[in-house]
């Protein structure tokens, strides 16, 4: 099962429990994700609580080059979140370009 990314970390959730995504024309598994708790709801609203003065005292130049260091991670692997999204919307695999344009870099 994967984990949950908070504050800048991935970590595992407070639960063991998870919930399976499924591919709603199939009905197939097609991952497990963490159910999140309560505990893990406060966890990351902490983190982002104590980010939101550093992220607020940056210039807005400095807030571009971190966006654009993302936006050039999402590019990298826009074939892979296309083909995510595909699934997840039971999208015929021929469907990927129509993800792209969805989810545009």
């Amino acid at each position: 099962m994967r984990s949950l990314y908070i504050d800048g970390a991935w970590r595992a959730s407070a639960s063991d429990a998870g919930l399976d995504v499924l591919n709603p024309a199939t009905e197939q598994i097609i991952d497990t994700v963490p159910a999140g708790t309560a505990a893990d709801v406060d966890a990351a609203v902490a983190a982002a609580a104590s980010a939101l003065p550093v992220w607020s005292a940056l210039t807005p130049g400095q807030r571009v080059t971190h966006l654009a260091k993302a936006l050039e991670l999402y590019e990298a692997r826009v074939d892979d979140v296309a083909a995510v999204v595909t699934r997840d919307m039971a999208r015929p695999s021929g469907s990927r370009a129509w993800s792209r344009r969805v989810c545009p870099p």
